[in-house]
């Protein structure tokens, strides 16, 4: 088994004698039982009194520097930790000789990417997800928008034209169905990675190739939401037979319920009737459900299930009131068979529509038709809201859908 270590060692290299200061290298070694070579990070020579035998605290405090040169240990040894895990995960057969051309070859001394011509920003951005701690699905995110703008950049060709570019194609609704902020948020990832590329390349950090550059306000974008007779075709849509088709009334079931309740498809895939439905009264008759918003921080919500729609829905896939709300839905976006997104697209051009059906479109739905029903505080309960000010997001300028939920509620 391959294995790194951080050593001190005035033997190691027997034809070198010690300079007049009495200071050695410190190696980062690659050891495999008695075979072994060594990594020099690009630091200065230790005595070996300031030098300890602990994790990222190699070098003494009472030395000048010394988190800068702990940092640059770490980064060495850290690069080939990573590789030798991938390489154990894969089965790839390595020597500490193959080891140590591998990194030669990819990484400076300093610890820093040695550039390629064949690397692109993709690539890099790739890298640096995999490699980074915490949460990494904005920045998972904001590289799929990279690949769809233009996937295969070179350091040279990241000019201003190209940032420019891809912030107006992130800003531009025909392309992307979310808000300016949302936008700015992938913009911004993208600008950290950039920043990391430059300081693992080595290169100054232009910060004009993003001068000036802005996103529409979220709040002056058009916002689609269905009207009442589109919600009612919606409705009376019928499937055809077949597997396929049977999933696609099941996904617009799905849609129908959100448009009802305002949650989001995560919400829903967790939700069970066991701990997040509640009934009042012996039949049943009113039912509530509840539970927590998946946004990292945002309140709680409570949805009654008395429109005549949603309970129908309800009942459909619960006639015993056990198990997952939508327990059939396959909630798995990769697979573009199954996807949500997917089917929702097929329906909305049944439906004709101009727009493409998605979730917000759902939460923007249900905002618009219970707006003039309701105080801003019930609703605000029942979207999850913390702020009332956030309900001022969902309206639409329509009064008609304002009517939609009042007719849809009355029973049959």
């Amino acid at each position: 088994m391959i294995y790194t270590r951080v050593e001190i060692d005035p033997n190691y290299n027997r034809k070198s004698k010690p300079n007049k200061k009495g200071t050695y290298p410190i190696y980062v070694m690659i050891r495999e039982l008695r075979k072994k070579t060594s990594i020099a990070p690009k630091i200065p020579n230790i005595r070996i009194e300031d030098f300890q035998d602990s994790e990222g605290k190699w070098i003494k405090k009472n030395v000048t520097n010394y988190r800068e040169y702990n940092s640059i240990i770490n980064k060495v040894k850290s690069q080939i930790d990573i590789y030798l895990a991938n390489c154990s995960l894969n089965g790839t057969v390595i020597t500490v000789k193959s080891v140590k051309d591998w990194y030669e070859k990819n990484y400076s001394h300093e610890g820093k990417k040695v550039q390629s011509q064949e690397q692109t920003f993709e690539m890099f951005f790739d890298h640096f997800i995999s490699s980074k701690r915490g949460n990494k699905v904005n920045y998972q995110s904001a590289l799929n928008k990279v690949k769809e703008y233009n996937p295969n950049v070179s350091f040279n060709e990241m000019t201003r034209a190209y940032f420019t570019g891809l912030a107006s194609f992130l800003d531009n609704p025909e392309n992307n169905m979310m808000a300016g902020s949302t936008a700015k948020e992938y913009f911004n990832k993208v600008k950290v990675v950039y920043n990391e590329w430059c300081r693992e390349l080595d290169k100054p950090f232009n910060s004009r190739l993003f001068e000036k550059i802005q996103f529409s306000d979220a709040k002056k974008r058009k916002k689609y939401a269905l009207t009442k007779e589109q919600l009612i075709a919606l409705e009376n849509m019928k499937f055809g037979d077949g597997k396929r088709e049977k999933h696609r009334e099941e996904i617009r079931d799905l849609f129908l319920f959100l448009c009802y309740t305002s949650r989001s498809y995560k919400e829903i895939a967790n939700l069970t009737c066991e701990d997040n439905l509640y009934f009042e009264g012996e039949d049943k008759s009113y039912a509530v459900i509840v539970g927590n918003r998946t946004k990292e921080g945002r309140g709680r919500f409570e949805n009654p299930l008395y429109p005549r729609i949603v309970r129908k829905i309800f009942d459909k896939y619960h006639p015993e009131y056990k198990g997952k709300l939508f327990p059939n839905i396959t909630y798995n976006h990769s697979n573009p068979s199954v996807s949500i997104s997917r089917n929702l697209e097929v329906i909305s051009n049944r439906l004709e529509l101009e727009f493409n059906l998605n979730q917000r479109i759902a939460r923007y739905t249900f905002k618009s038709t219970v707006a003039n029903q309701y105080p801003h505080q019930i609703t605000q309960r029942m979207m999850g809201h913390k702020k009332i000010q956030t309900q001022q997001e969902y309206s639409v300028a329509n009064n008609d859908m304002f009517r939609t939920l009042k007719d849809l509620l009355k029973e049959d």
